[in-house]
């Protein structure tokens, strides 16, 4: 978190939090758009999902101890 802030991030955006294998792949990115979530369609976490856990819930005790 500490390096998005040096950089100037002010917020992140998500796709979605889960995937869709259903999901319409007419849109712009294709199949890519049923695979972008942070849960698997069966709701098992991806790789990404504890690191940003872990940066919600740090972000969120931040802000609470202010």
């Amino acid at each position: 978190m500490d390096e998005f802030r040096a950089a100037g991030v002010q917020g992140m955006v998500w796709r979605m939090l889960s995937d869709d294998p259903a999901f319409d792949t007419a849109n712009y990115h294709g199949p890519a758009e049923r695979h972008w979530g942070l849960l698997r369609a069966d709701g098992s976490p991806t790789r990404a999902f504890t690191p940003f856990l872990n940066g919600l819930l740090k972000e969120a005790d931040a802000l609470a101890r202010r």
